[in-house]
């Protein structure tokens, strides 16, 4: 039987915002586990009622189909793909909503990432540009990709790097829940080794970071030694972020067993 699920997480408005439009969800019985992390379009009406809808809608679908069953009991594989469907299908309704409710005259959004995890098969799912990193043994890698427009192939195939940077729609977000009509929903699927950890972030994480240095912050995360080592990775992470101004709400989640 699979080890239960540990975890830490931690949000925070940052130093130059005067709300927290990020909002994070952790959830964990037995062997199931649901995770997220929704950054709300800053600048644009009431993102963190977006992120805060998903939250809480992600939340009642695992209630339902998660945590419905005394301890948590193990979900049989051959359920695990119709359990992936049932939850992009309540992220477009989540969608939906929140475009029904709160964008008839502008713009209500959130970006995605979300973690879910059943006995040593998980599941990773985002819209937008916020990210999930897989750390397994010396490797350490995003598992997600950015949906911003430098991203899209026909951009990529035509313009150079230095081109891109000079673009005025660098970096803009093609995905969004609730943004848009009609979201894609990334999915990674795999399975769950004894020393695997996940790291959830917003980017108000990652754009303080170089690619290498955030992988040197993730060196010493370490599942087996519990969710002590996670608050101490995060408080790391946090300072570094702090130092470098803390310019963006940040939020950031870290996973294992």
């Amino acid at each position: 039987m699979a080890e239960k699920i540990i975890y830490y997480g931690y949000t925070d408005t940052g130093k130059k915002r005067d709300i927290n439009q990020d909002s994070i969800l952790m959830k964990a019985e037995g062997e199931n586990g649901i995770f997220c992390v929704a950054d709300g379009m800053g600048g644009h009406s009431h993102g963190e009622i977006a992120s805060n809808l998903i939250a809480e809608r992600i939340g009642e679908w695992a209630d339902i189909n998660l945590f419905s069953e005394k301890d948590g009991v193990k979900i049989q594989e051959d359920r695990f793909d119709s359990l992936c469907d049932s939850f992009e299908e309540c992220i477009h309704m989540v969608n939906e909503e929140i475009r029904r409710e709160y964008c008839i005259d502008c713009v209500c959004g959130s970006t995605l990432v979300a973690l879910l995890i059943t006995g040593r098969k998980y599941a990773a799912y985002s819209v937008g540009d916020s990210r999930i990193y897989r750390k397994s043994g010396k490797e350490f890698m995003q598992i997600t990709k950015d949906q911003i427009w430098q991203n899209q192939p026909e951009i990529m195939n035509t313009l150079s790097e230095n081109e891109m940077k000079k673009h005025p729609d660098f970096g803009k977000l093609t995905n969004a829940v609730g943004a848009f009509d009609h979201i894609k929903i990334n999915t990674v699927t795999g399975t769950m080794k004894d020393t695997d950890t996940f790291t959830l972030c917003s980017d108000g994480i990652y754009k303080c970071y170089t690619d290498f240095s955030l992988k040197w912050a993730h060196r010493y995360i370490n599942a087996e030694k519990g969710t002590d080592n996670f608050e101490k990775a995060i408080n790391n992470i946090k300072k570094h972020v702090d130092k470098k101004g803390a310019p963006d709400n940040y939020s950031i989640i870290i996973v294992g067993r």
